[in-house]
């Protein structure tokens, strides 16, 4: 099992999680091609 990642990782991944939301909603309103170029293009920091 693995175990917690460290509080840098875990924040990085939750801002990922958050984009990937923000990006479905687009999809939704935008089209689907609008909300893959912007997840594909999100960094995290």
């Amino acid at each position: 099992m693995l175990g917690n990642p460290p509080v840098s990782e875990q924040k990085l991944i939750d801002e990922a999680i958050d984009e990937a939301a923000r990006c479905t909603e687009l999809w939704f309103k935008e089209g689907l091609a609008k909300a893959t170029s912007r997840l594909h293009t999100f960094k995290a920091q």
